[in-house]
């Protein structure tokens, strides 16, 4: 049912929902209408759901899911959300596979002009690609200006893809993975509402042609058009990361390079593509942040893509974990020697003042642990690992001296998997005794990381990467690491090998630290 007329905010312009339309395939919005304890839903965020639509909560005037593992959760229902509503909260919508309405996906394009000079240059480019797109529903943003989140349906789910970029804006394609905000909320800066400029209707599909020229930036040949890269989903950024975790030598400048080539092929120009490359490349002492950035910035895509970084892994050891995606996916690998050659050796030959001039490591416990490092609370049962593992959390999470020791502050994991209850009353006492601290987490549901017999990937890893990603901890503690990776052969070099690898995955971002006891 459409809204009343009367709760248009905008005196004398013409609701969209006029009385004569039919509008039995419409879902349409009051603008200005913002959220409230009545009606935290809305009437159009209520038909998206019916619709198909994935929404969730956003935090109180952010864009940031209230959910660390928003991009795993099953869609939620209307008594979901309404169950998990807090006063003030915005309100997104997960696009892509996760939002299929009717037999197609709901998809946007994102016009973010942050140059109102350039706006026409903007529309230009994004008209170029898309002829059609003013007559499609249109989101304004809070921000205020010629941004717009152009919403579409296409037949096929595809990933988040820059279109193209100019000075002073870009245009993406939003797909899965990917999430966007909608109206009734908030901007967080200017604290104007995201507003409809054109309502939604499920008739918004895309034609062939604009699928071909978003997947080629220009107007194709829309018979001979190949579209597989455009609905392929990237890359599983787990299998990614534990790849790129065993891959151990990046002062071999060519690996360097086809590594940092792979990754921004697969994910684009983004920051995550270039934090991954940057934290596999802080292993190496030549590491400086500037040169890293320049060769970035170089890369302008060609024969390297995703599967070469898989193929490089494999010589390190690497294999499929069963989840994921391995070499033989892609058809974009060098031959393993070309890639390797012409660097025989793996060995490296720095000067003392090669030495002097590479940039140090941050540390987190200065003296005990830095940025990268994976270490290892040992003793035996009933020794205290589970008392000095909280404390020095704690520390980290208030910047405060930990047994003598200067720390960093910064944001702590404390994973619970053994004892979470018991747990809880130590954080209490800390509390108590140090002060309150957001920046200290104590994550509780995590039953194993580690996959048993016949099992593709352990229940917790893929939702614990996604909050480490998502909230970038600088430090995080497993406790236990019996509990936490089930049960396994501490002498026996494959599980230890896959939790190493799993824990240096996990330290994308900061430290990682597993209490464990002494074999017998």
């Amino acid at each position: 049912m459409p809204l009343d007329n009367s709760t248009n905010a905008h005196a004398g312009q013409a609701s969209p929902c006029a009385a004569n339309t039919d509008l039995s395939d419409l879902l349409c919005v009051s603008m200005g209408l913002h959220a409230s304890q009545n009606d935290p839903l809305n009437e159009a965020n209520r038909d998206l759901l019916a619709a198909g639509a994935s929404l969730h909560w956003l935090h109180a005037g952010e864009k940031r899911p209230v959910a660390a593992n928003w991009s795993n959760l099953p869609n939620q229902t209307e008594s979901d959300l309404l169950n998990t509503y807090r006063e003030g909260r915005n309100i997104g919508v997960r696009l892509g596979f996760a939002s299929k309405i009717g037999d197609e996906y709901l998809h946007l394009i994102d016009l973010d002009v942050r140059d109102p000079a350039k706006a026409a240059d903007a529309w230009a480019a994004l008209l170029d690609l898309w002829p059609e797109a003013k007559g499609f529903p249109t989101v304004v943003s809070g921000s205020g200006g010629d941004s717009r989140h152009i919403y579409f349906l296409s037949p096929d789910p595809m990933p988040k893809r820059k279109l193209a970029k100019g000075e002073g804006w870009e245009i993406d394609l939003m797909g899965t993975g990917s999430q966007a905000v909608l109206p009734p909320s908030i901007y967080p800066t200017t604290g104007q509402p995201y507003v409809w400029e054109r309502p939604f209707h499920r008739q918004a599909k895309i034609s062939r042609a604009t699928l071909g020229r978003f997947a080629k930036g220009r107007a194709p040949d829309v018979s001979s058009t190949d579209l597989s890269d455009l609905f392929r989903e990237r890359a599983d950024r787990t299998e990614v990361r534990l790849a790129l975790a065993m891959i151990n030598d990046a002062d071999d400048r060519d690996t360097w390079l086809h590594i940092g080539m792979a990754l921004k092929a697969e994910y684009g120009d983004t920051e995550e593509a270039f934090g991954m490359w940057s934290h596999w490349s802080r292993q190496s002492i030549k590491f400086n942040e500037r040169g890293q950035r320049t060769a970035w910035k170089s890369f302008r895509g060609g024969a390297i893509g995703i599967g070469t970084l898989f193929e490089i892994a494999k010589a390190y050891g690497w294999a499929k974990s069963g989840a994921g995606y391995c070499a033989d996916d892609f058809d974009d690998i060098l031959p393993l020697q070309e890639m390797l050659a012409p660097a025989a050796s793996r060995l490296t030959f720095l000067t003392p003042d090669e030495c002097d001039g590479s940039e140090a490591r941050k540390y987190v416990i200065k003296g005990l642990l830095s940025h990268g490092d994976v270490g290892c609370i040992f003793g035996a049962p009933g020794a205290g690992k589970s008392l000095a593992g909280p404390f020095l959390g704690y520390m980290v999470a208030l910047g405060k001296e930990a047994f003598g020791m200067r720390t960093r502050q910064g944001k702590v994991f404390y994973v619970a998997a053994e004892d979470h209850h018991g747990m809880k009353g130590r954080v209490k006492a800390l509390r108590r005794e140090y002060g309150g601290t957001d920046a200290f987490s104590l994550v509780g549901g995590i039953s194993r990381l580690l996959p048993s017999a016949g099992e593709k990937r352990a229940p917790d890893l893929q939702a614990l990467l996604d909050a480490v990603e998502a909230q970038r901890p600088d430090l995080i503690f497993i406790d236990t690491l019996a509990v936490a990776f089930g049960s396994f052969d501490e002498n026996s070099a494959e599980p230890m090998n896959q939790i190493v690898r799993i824990a240096r995955a996990l330290s994308t971002w900061g430290v990682t630290c597993p209490p464990r006891n002494p074999s017998p």
